[in-house]
């Protein structure tokens, strides 16, 4: 487990709405409705294609945290951002503002094995699953725990839905569908993503 520093611009909404007309610090200050109306103008379907075309490409290779392209990313927002006229705010002076964050490489096993009386269960690591703990310790382990089905692991009194009514999860492993019930339009917004549905809940 590594402990590194990133950088980050402080700010990336000045790129996008400012996109197209750099600003002066000698320019006059405009009514409210006109800086309204100019910004308006600024947000072009163009600019903001070329912003993110860049940002998007193969040649930043995703733009991992630390990685050569994340410095390009940085590098080219804090232009953008200088090139607007805007003025740097980060401690010190600087475009940049340090956020610590934790970096994690996991060696996990090939084959994870499910057991039920006599009968067991090898799922191969990337053909069958993929998974990681979460947790940034150094040893994390699971074994002989009980796998728990609890459906869509939701608890939403509002729709008088409780999947963990009952359950004793003490010790357990649970097993947890994605997404929410999409079958009734009355119940969790039909067919629309609730946040319900998504993994941070879960």
């Amino acid at each position: 487990m590594n402990r590194r520093v990133f950088r980050h611009p402080a700010c990336l909404v000045g790129l996008l709405v400012g996109a197209s007309q750099p600003l002066s610090a000698q320019q006059p200050i405009q009514p409210e409705t006109e800086q309204i109306a100019a910004a308006e103008l600024a947000i072009t379907e163009s600019a903001l294609r070329g912003h993110i075309r860049f940002l998007a490409s193969d040649l930043l290779e995703g733009r991992g945290p630390g990685s050569r392209g994340d410095e390009l990313a940085q590098q080219y927002i804090a232009a953008q951002f200088q090139s607007l006229g805007l003025k740097p705010a980060a401690p010190g002076g600087g475009w940049f503002q340090k956020v610590p964050l934790v970096g994690v490489t996991a060696r996990v096993p090939q084959v994870v094995q499910f057991r039920t009386g006599d009968k067991t269960l090898d799922l191969k690591r990337h053909d069958d699953l993929v998974f990681a703990s979460g947790k940034a310790q150094d040893h994390v382990a699971v074994e002989n725990a009980e796998v728990v089905f609890v459906g869509y692991g939701i608890q939403a009194p509002e729709y008088q839905w409780d999947d963990f009514k009952v359950v004793d999860l003490h010790g357990n492993i649970l097993l947890v569908m994605n997404n929410d019930p999409a079958d009734d339009p009355q119940l969790f917004g039909g067919k629309k993503r609730l946040y319900y549905g998504r993994w941070d809940y879960k």
